[in-house]
């Protein structure tokens, strides 16, 4: 991780942040109903990682794909590993 990354990762204030990540995930009801197509991929060593497994399996049209021992902010950081599936996934979708 880049040193600016790090120090602005650091800077967050973790009680608003953890209160954010709270009040985004009453989304459960609506999680049975999204007919599109939608990609979601998730680090494994996220500490969130076994409410995305949970939240796509309620996905009717999800692609889901796991990076291998990656944790939350580090998925966002290999362009290598998630943008050949998002190109793929975008190629495979015909109703956009």
């Amino acid at each position: 991780m880049h040193d600016a990354l790090r120090a602005r990762l650091i800077a967050n204030d973790a009680k608003a942040m953890d209160a954010a990540r709270v009040d985004s995930l009453g989304f459960a009801d609506v999680l049975p109903t999204m007919s599109m197509p939608c990609l979601v991929y998730a680090g494994s060593a996220d500490p969130i990682y076994p409410v995305v497994e949970a939240t796509v399996a309620e996905m009717p049209n999800v692609t889901f794909f796991s990076l291998s021992g990656l944790g939350h902010a580090e998925g966002f950081l290999r362009a290598e590993l998630v943008l050949p599936r998002v190109i793929e996934f975008l190629g495979s979708v015909t109703n956009i």
